[in-house]
């Protein structure tokens, strides 16, 4: 199994910004609309968003941190999935999948007081979430050449909303080098970004239970940037889709008003 080391990914740190020339924000685009490579199980959402705040600015989506049953209970890192330049009064659609997807990797760079993270992805992998009825994907972390790779495991363990990941002891304890995590498809649908994190535990099937909570807050992090969910979800409009299915929902429309108040309505369509 190759590394895919070529497509790897670096995650900016956190006080990164986007640089966008004057030139660059004229010609911003005013819609973006993801491609979608949907598979048989997954659904199709929309969000669209449209700027009236009154000036230009940078906006990002992030999802929620995921919850896993590791007894080390250890740190979440959460990370920007899309970062866009929207002009006042311009719009941003974004069509998502609700696929989801492993991934592994090392860590690049931990600034000094450790709560800054880069990490290269090693590779990803598309897993199934579990229900009622039928378990979830499980991968398997493995270790080849000090380079972290997830391979399928040879049974479904994922509880319901779940998939697991399984380690071994090719890797030891403390560990300040080995990452798991989730990622979702770019809005290109090219590559999956990080979109959370946390150092590996070892010899341990761990249950990883994706969020299905979106934020889009105005802010100049990057794609990849570590967010603190506590302080910007609290300026931020939310869409939960896990309760979408029930309620007929498809699509979210946000408008970000002059008084920086974000109005959320709903469609079937």
């Amino acid at each position: 199994m190759s590394t895919c080391s070529e497509n790897a990914v670096a995650l900016p740190a956190e006080n990164d910004t986007p640089a966008v020339s004057a030139a660059a924000a004229l010609e911003a685009k005013t819609e973006l609309v993801t491609p979608v490579k949907a598979t048989n199980m997954s659904l199709q959402y929309t969000i669209d968003f449209r700027n009236n705040h009154g000036g230009a600015a940078n906006y990002i989506l992030f999802y929620g941190p995921p919850t896993n049953d590791d007894p080390a209970d250890p740190q979440v890192l959460t990370y920007v999935w899309i970062s866009e330049f929207i002009p006042n009064q311009g719009n941003l659609r974004v069509i998502f999948t609700t696929d989801e997807y492993g991934w592994c990797g090392e860590v690049n760079t931990t600034v000094s007081n450790g709560t800054v993270i880069r990490a290269i992805v090693s590779n990803s992998k598309e897993v199934t979430l579990g229900t009622a009825s039928e378990p979830g994907s499980t991968l398997n972390m493995v270790i080849q050449d000090s380079v972290p790779l997830l391979e399928d495991g040879n049974k479904p363990l994922g509880q319901n909303g779940s998939f697991a990941v399984e380690t071994g002891t090719d890797f030891t304890l403390p560990n300040e080098t080995y990452m798991i995590g989730t990622g979702y498809r770019n809005i290109d649908q090219d590559q999956v970004i990080p979109t959370a994190a946390w150092f590996a535990n070892n010899n341990i099937t761990t249950q990883i239970t994706p969020s299905q909570k979106i934020y889009l807050a105005s802010s100049k992090l990057p794609v990849g940037a570590q967010v603190n969910v506590d302080t910007i979800a609290q300026h931020a409009a939310v869409i939960d889709y896990s309760v979408w299915p029930s309620q007929g929902y498809k699509t979210a429309v946000i408008e970000q008003e002059s008084n920086g108040a974000y109005n959320i309505t709903y469609r079937s369509t």
